[in-house]
């Protein structure tokens, strides 16, 4: 029954991150923190990819967290894994920043950025 329990959350995580554009990019989030920090003009691409980055932090932050909880030495790792700490920053910064500059975001990402909210507020 263990095994049963555990393909079905491996199947549900695939299709989750699927479903958000491809997965985390450090790449990706590391660009549009570039624009964002220069405060360059985004575009609904960039807006887009955003959303799709900022689902894909919290879900990979919450997975991990959720596996190093109860151990602390694991727990201890994560506090000192650099790319668990710029996934928090990514999903801090642009959760932010989305939620700042809404208005600047056309219907069609407004409305993904909506489902990405209730994506997100379900991971809690």
């Amino acid at each position: 029954m263990k095994l049963l329990n555990l393909f079905v959350a491996a199947v549900m995580m695939l299709s989750l991150a699927a479903c958000s554009g491809g997965g985390y990019s450090a790449e990706k989030c590391e660009q549009l923190k570039e624009k964002v920090q220069n405060r360059e003009e985004l575009s609904e691409g960039d807006y887009d990819d955003m959303i799709d980055q900022v689902v894909a932090c919290a879900k990979a932050v919450k997975e991990k967290a959720d596996a190093a909880k109860g151990n602390q030495e694991m727990e201890d790792q994560l506090r000192n894994d650099k790319e668990f700490t710029d996934m928090m920053g990514y999903a801090l910064t642009f959760g932010f920043y989305l939620q700042s500059h809404q208005k600047d975001l056309s219907d069609s990402n407004l409305k993904k950025l909506e489902a990405a909210e209730a994506d997100i507020r379900s991971l809690q």
